[in-house]
This record gives C-alpha cells, structure tokens and sequence, in this order.
C-alpha cells in the first residue's frame, strides 16, 4: 500500500482535530457553512503542505490564473476549516474576484456535503479550485469536513 502524501496525512489529523471543534453554523455570511475559528492552527500544516507543492501550484495556476508570488502565502486571503451543513440551492458569487481551493480533510462527495463541481469527490488532501466569481450549487448532504483557502489572482 502507497504511504499517504504529506498534503493527505496532515489533512487527515486535521479533519479529526476540527470536527471536535465545530458546533454549530457560525459563518456570518455564509450560514451554509460550520466554521471554527478555534481551529485555524489546526488546519495551517494542510495549508503549508499544499503550498509546498510546486505540481499543485502549477495546476493551480493552470486551472484558474492564479500567479502566485515567491512566497505562496502571500496569495493567501484567508483559509478556514469547514463543515458542510445540509443546505441545498445556488450560492450566488462567494468570492468575487478571487479563487477558492477547497481541500478534503476527510472523503467528501455530494452526500456529505462537496457542492456539485468537476470533481465529484475529494479524498483527504484531494483538492478542487475554482472562481470565486461562479456560483455554487450546494448539494443537499452535509457533515463532510473540509478546507477553503481563499487566494488573490496577482
């Protein structure tokens, strides 16, 4: 059996560290989601990790247009650990102007709460960015817990 990939084991401790921390909906703009300020150091060794790895920045990059600077966390607007609530329907444009890399901190797919996006499941360290100027559409699962890293384009 292949070794875990240092992007999927620290999401996996991460995802066992933020679900016992996260209570109720506590996002004041997104109430679709369960967020944990409490649990933002838990989750930065995923966050470091995934920026660590030229392939996934390249890909980035590739899919969305980011250019990211000498130093990765300089694109970084702000990243949080998540846990899908079970709220179907459109999200209008979450972060315009921005791109949103959401991070399986555990499997997640459409029954636990990953939206309806190209990717149809994450496993832990899996990743899918998109444009924070397109709508998201919430599937009705929830529970699953997962990573949002928001970046600036430039």
């Amino acid at each position: 059996m292949p070794s875990a990939s240092p992007l999927e084991a620290t999401a996996v401790v991460a995802a066992a560290k933020v679900r016992s921390k996260i209570l109720r909906a506590s996002h004041d703009r997104y109430p679709w989601l369960f967020i944990s300020p409490e649990s933002k150091e838990d989750v930065r060794p995923v966050v470091e990790a995934l920026l660590a790895n030229k392939d996934i920045l390249q890909r980035i990059s590739e899919d969305t247009g980011v250019v990211f600077a000498t130093n990765p966390f300089h694109n970084i607007v702000d990243y949080y650990p998540i846990i899908w609530t079970q709220r179907s329907g459109k999200v209008e444009p979450p972060f315009p102007g921005k791109v949103l890399v959401i991070v399986g901190l555990e499997y997640v797919d459409q029954n636990n709460g990953l939206p309806k996006l190209h990717k149809r499941a994450l496993f832990p360290g899996d990743y899918v960015s998109i444009l924070g100027d397109n709508e998201i559409h919430l599937s009705d699962g929830g529970g699953g817990t997962s990573l949002f890293i928001i970046l600036e384009k430039s």
